[in-house]
């Protein structure tokens, strides 16, 4: 074995033996955690059969929701749900049609399924009221604590020394052999950034690529902040969250920094949500009158708001090469498969995230991916309907800025590896707010005596639901003896 597969087996063991032990609220944790703290490319024993931790203990995960009553009655098979298979179909279709022999994309697509659906499908049956929410959270973000710190040193080490580089040369894909090159600083000094006047280097910890990782803490910036209404305390989650901007800013990556502030500023607008229509309407309306009259598309204007210019404007180029200079002719339903070989020659790295379906699953992937999404969205949606407390609102609104985050980000940003898992799990937590939101579930606990042992019955209330309260009957009083006169006899 490489020196990565022993330590891969023991995190995928580590992570099934959790996944299957911990109560149900706390049970997508080693799934979620696994997905970020380890690298993604290494595979588990035997050599062959392709395997991450992340896609056993996904599955087995997978497998105890199934198999488990209790989790089982939570789950509603609903549209999204139906939209969410669409989605894998379509692009597994794509795949069957650009890639020779079929089999070979059969056995792609299975790799995709354990990867992004399966823990899209945990996260459904798992989510489904708020002490989960809240498990998930705090998984996220003080998980996230040790990659800031790791990231922090890697970005200011004279040799960008990562622990995490000692193992991921052995995975699939290489470390040496990706496209972009991008990890070959801890070999010669090249991937470097200007930074407040001085060079860093970027920071990937275990993540294949440096913006991914800035785009997982953007993300989080938003919907973390829900941790506050789990106790109603600022302490301790506060420290964690903000070591979030720190993670973003150690990739030294333009789009995840606009992502986070974006993210930040839609959270601002909850001061002024009574008006939201009519200032989102405008919002709308001025976005969709920049793309019609403009003399630039959107893509070009973000293009001078990065940190490297020809980074920017290599993005432009890809862009304009994909619709009008012919980089898709004859591939326009089910695209190549793979990047081709006239996208090689000069726009090897698809980054943005439709021209990278685009080109990858055709019209195909990107009529179901996009979608799916506005499956998830229009969820989102319908819990806002249901909405009743100041909990409920802010939760729906730090979702929807980490969504609108995500979305300026994707026009600029492909979402891969890592990251396009982790989002998978984003977009389950949409398709579940209607039931984290309207008051949510509430426990009570009833002392009782069964078989002649005291016991504490759990009854689990929805919105507006009591127990009723019977009180004992109260005994009647005995009755009283009275006396009965009897009339006198007469004489």
């Amino acid at each position: 074995m490489t020196p990565d597969q022993p330590i891969t087996l023991a995190v995928a063991v580590l992570g099934i033996v959790l996944c299957l032990s911990l109560p149900r609220r706390y049970a997508l944790v080693p799934l979620i955690c696994s997905m970020f703290m380890y690298p993604s490319n290494l595979l588990v024993p035997p050599d062959g059969i392709g395997l991450t931790a992340q896609r056993l203990i996904g599955f087995v995960l997978l497998l105890r929701c199934v198999g488990s009553a209790d989790i089982r009655g939570k789950f509603k098979f609903g549209y999204v749900d139906a939209l969410a298979i669409t989605y894998f179909m379509l692009l597994l279709v794509s795949q069957v049609i650009t890639t020779q022999p079929p089999t070979k994309a059969i056995i792609n697509r299975i790799g995709f399924f354990l990867s992004a659906m399966v823990p899209f499908w945990c996260t459904r049956f798992l989510i489904t009221d708020r002490s989960s929410f809240y498990a998930l959270l705090k998984g996220f973000l003080w998980g996230s604590v040790p990659i800031v710190t790791l990231g922090v040193i890697q970005m200011t080490s004279p040799h960008a020394y990562n622990p995490f580089f000692e193992i991921m040369p052995y995975g699939n894909p290489p470390l040496l052999t990706l496209p972009n090159q991008l990890f070959r600083s801890i070999y010669e000094p090249g991937d470097q950034r200007p930074l407040m006047g001085r060079m860093f280097f970027r920071a990937n910890v275990a993540f294949m690529q440096c913006i991914m990782l800035g785009a997982f803490f953007s993300l989080q910036i938003a919907w973390c902040t829900n941790l506050f209404f789990e106790k109603k305390k600022i302490f301790p989650w506060i420290l964690a969250w903000l070591l979030l901007p720190a993670g973003v800013i150690c990739t030294i990556s333009g789009g995840p920094m606009m992502a986070a502030a974006l993210s930040f500023g839609v959270l601002w607008l909850f001061l002024f949500r009574s008006t939201a229509r009519i200032w989102g309407s405008m919002i709308l309306v001025g976005l969709l009158a920049l793309i019609l009259f403009a003399n630039r598309d959107p893509i070009s204007i973000l293009a001078n708001y990065g940190f490297s210019a020809s980074s920017s404007w290599y993005r432009v180029g890809l862009q304009k090469y994909t619709l009008h200079e012919g980089g898709m002719n004859g591939h326009w339903l089910a695209g190549y498969g793979e990047t081709p070989p006239n996208y090689q020659a000069q726009y090897r790295d698809l980054c943005i995230h439709w021209v990278l379906l685009l080109v990858n699953n055709g019209i195909l992937g990107v009529i179901g991916f996009y979608t799916f999404l506005g499956a998830c969205i229009r969820r989102m949606w319908t819990a806002s309907k249901q909405a009743q407390s100041l909990e409920d609102q802010w939760l729906l609104w730090s979702l929807m800025a980490s969504l609108v985050g995500s979305l300026v980000l994707m026009m600029i940003v492909s979402f891969w590896m890592e990251m396009y898992n982790i989002y998978h799990v984003f977009l389950a937590v949409l398709a579940n707010t209607p039931m984290l939101v309207g008051g949510g579930l509430r426990y009570v606990g009833v002392w009782a005596e069964m078989n002649g042992k005291p016991v504490i019955l759990r009854y689990t209330l929805k919105a507006n639901q009591q127990l009723a309260i019977l009180h004992p009957p109260v005994p009647a009083e005995p009755a009283r003896p009275t006396l009965v006169s009897r009339p006198k006899a007469r004489v």
